[in-house]
């Protein structure tokens, strides 16, 4: 960004030859509340305020930053006559409820104000900042079209919704759109960026999470199954069918199956099955994405599309990703 601005302001530079700083008259004032860490997507650029300071030291408009007068702390009463006091003080406290946090814009990680996120959130947050994407669910930056674009995944199922200058007008697109098709309150509370209060404190009866719990098991044992068929047809197929075979091991064990000669009893190479379907990022790339994969050492790690006819293979102990 410095470099974007020092060609902006390069024509003045002729001014700034030979200029020695002036004693006298208002003094020069930066504080680092002025440039809060946002990201560089935030539609207020207010990065520039840094850069301008950096650049006066830069081209002898001061000596250092030291020469930089910080204003002390307004009193309160003064954000008070622009803000409501409860809204004031729950800013300053952290104490804010998640909403209102996303309708001020983007967090602020380390803030000079004091607003600290958990760890977790912390993490994501920062991960964002590096890689441009957003902290709202179901927008992400589109780095061609310089917009924020949305996406709905449901029923298996993924719905482009626009693209977007404003972040938070994309991610209530992102929540008008959900709330249309989706009746679970339980993915509504997970997956909006703006809840209502109702939808926000909404808790699931123990049975329909029991029942839930229960259907999600059911669900990936089908994986599973498939899983396994996918590679034993597969498998049937090649010319060592005839002296080998891939034999299914109870769900209880940590191992799926065993490669071995045909009729053995025992021994075999113990195989671990993952699975997963194409994932679409953004409408630009596709990929699969295999979750806890690590932890498998003297195993074999095999890795089955259940959309497309691929299976990846590779050795347990070359994993160190979960």
């Amino acid at each position: 960004m410095l470099p974007s601005l020092r060609r902006c302001l390069r024509p003045c530079g002729a001014r700034f030859a030979g200029y020695q700083p002036r004693r006298a008259g208002p003094p020069t004032v930066y504080h680092e509340a002025y440039s809060p860490e946002w990201p560089v997507t935030h539609r207020f650029p207010m990065w520039k305020f840094k850069d301008l300071a950096e650049l006066l030291v830069e081209e002898g408009l001061l000596e250092s930053f030291s020469d930089f007068v910080t204003p002390q702390d307004p009193p309160d009463e003064w954000f008070t006559l622009a803000h409501e006091e409860e809204y004031y003080r729950g800013f300053i406290d952290s104490t804010l409820d998640p909403v209102r946090w996303r309708r001020i814009g983007h967090a602020m990680l380390g803030s000079p104000f004091g607003f600290c996120l958990p760890d977790k959130r912390a993490e994501r947050a920062a991960r964002q900042l590096r890689s441009g994407t957003s902290q709202f669910n179901g927008v992400h930056w589109h780095k061609r079209g310089k917009k924020f674009g949305v996406q709905v995944r449901y029923d298996g199922k993924l719905i482009h919704v626009g693209y977007f200058l404003n972040e938070t007008e994309a991610a209530c697109e992102f929540d008008k759109t959900l709330r249309s098709i989706c009746r679970d309150p339980v993915r509504l509370k997970k997956s909006l960026n703006f809840p209502t209060k109702e939808e926000a404190s909404y808790e699931e009866p123990l049975s329909e999470r029991r029942s839930r719990g229960l259907k999600k098991s059911s669900k990936n044992r089908a994986k599973d199954v498939e899983s396994l068929q996918r590679l034993q047809h597969r498998f049937s197929k090649s010319p060592e069918a005839s002296d080998f075979e891939i034999a299914n091991v109870p769900s209880l064990s940590r191992v799926d199956a065993l490669f071995r000669p045909r009729g053995a009893k025992s021994g075999g190479l113990p195989l671990q099955l993952k699975s997963s379907s194409c994932h679409n990022y953004s409408g630009e790339y596709y990929f699969y994405a295999f979750s806890n994969t690590k932890g498998y050492e003297g195993m074999l790690l095999v890795l089955v599309a259940l959309d497309r006819d691929i299976i990846w293979m590779v050795p347990g102990s070359e994993v160190s990703q979960t």
